[in-house]
């Protein structure tokens, strides 16, 4: 993760000091930006206040002004592609970006900066949720005060993203012509949704695949999911669920891509998690597992798709 600017310099020392621990010079520039912009903002404040204080900040405008002319000026625009936050924007442009000969890249673009932050509290780690890097959001910031638009509903919007929309970006990076998935009839013949009945159940097909390297049941499922039976990531993530359903802990089933094992639905969260063992077990929480259970939390299996989907070959672990 890129470094947050929580970092607000009270002096000039500090100023110089925290400036040279960002690693790249447009990094350094980007820093010396925002603060710049953040004491001359004070000082249009204080402008009728006289004092020391406004002549400290005089001397950090001066620095930053200086700083930047080394480092090279400021850059045209500070983020190298439009930034979008939902399906609808982004088909908006993506025609023009498609004439412009840049959508396999913007999609690229897009879809590197995205991540899931984890928030740390007391030692217990939780997924905030799909959101752009910080970096990402400061340039989006230096972007709008530069233009005079407003900000903060831009950050929530670009801090805030729906799985849908990650989706729509990881299709659009698999073919690199249509964001819609391919209709049944366009599926090859082996791979083609049928209803889910006893004498015609889809997943069974894959059930002898074998991810051999895969150390989880739902990384493994992953890779089939994706090469084999040409699913989307929230409907993978179902037939998980459903296959949790069917076993509670009690009956074998064959998980494509890791094999037999015995899955249950946790009780207070049926919908996000999953646990999991070799051997039968008779558990609903997800804290304090019994020894041979773990759990599949559906942040993880989100996080573990996408990076399966930026990996050149997919069978790698």
């Amino acid at each position: 993760m890129n470094k947050r600017l929580t970092f607000i310099p009270l002096n000039l020392a500090d100023f110089k000091k925290y400036t040279q621990t960002f690693r790249t010079k447009l990094e350094q520039i980007e820093y010396l930006v925002e603060n710049k912009l953040v004491v001359q903002n004070e000082l249009e404040q204080n402008k009728n206040i006289g004092g020391n204080n406004n002549a400290l900040m005089l001397e950090m405008v001066d620095y930053a002004e200086n700083e930047i002319k080394k480092l090279g000026g400021k850059p045209e625009k500070w983020i190298e592609y439009p930034l979008v936050t939902n399906v609808h924007d982004f088909n908006a442009r993506k025609e023009s970006m498609k004439d412009e000969g840049r959508l396999l890249e913007w999609v690229k673009w897009l879809l590197n900066n995205v991540e899931l932050p984890v928030e740390e509290n007391e030692g217990i780690k939780k997924d905030l949720g799909w959101s752009y890097n910080d970096r990402v959001l400061r340039q989006a910031k230096l972007d709008c005060i530069e233009q005079g638009k407003e900000y903060v509903e831009l950050k929530w919007d670009a801090s805030n993203l729906d799985d849908d929309f990650v989706d729509h970006l990881e299709r659009q990076l698999k073919t690199n012509t249509d964001l819609l998935p391919s209709p049944p009839e366009n599926k090859h013949a082996s791979v083609a949704r049928t209803p889910n009945t006893p004498e015609n159940n889809f997943i069974e097909n894959f059930e002898g695949l074998i991810m051999q390297r895969k150390q989880k049941p739902h990384t493994a499922f992953i890779v089939v999911a994706k090469t084999e039976m040409k699913m989307e990531r929230g409907e993978a993530w179902k037939e998980l669920l459903d296959l949790a359903q069917r076993s509670k802990g009690k009956e074998e089933v064959k998980v494509p891509g890791w094999g037999k094992t015995y899955l249950r639905r946790v009780r207070l969260n049926p919908e996000n998690e999953i646990l999991y063992s070799h051997e039968e077990f008779d558990y609903d929480k997800a804290e304090n597992l019994p020894n041979g259970v773990d759990l599949i939390k559906k942040t993880a299996f989100d996080k573990a798709w996408t990076q399966m989907a930026r990996e050149p070959n997919m069978n790698q672990t």
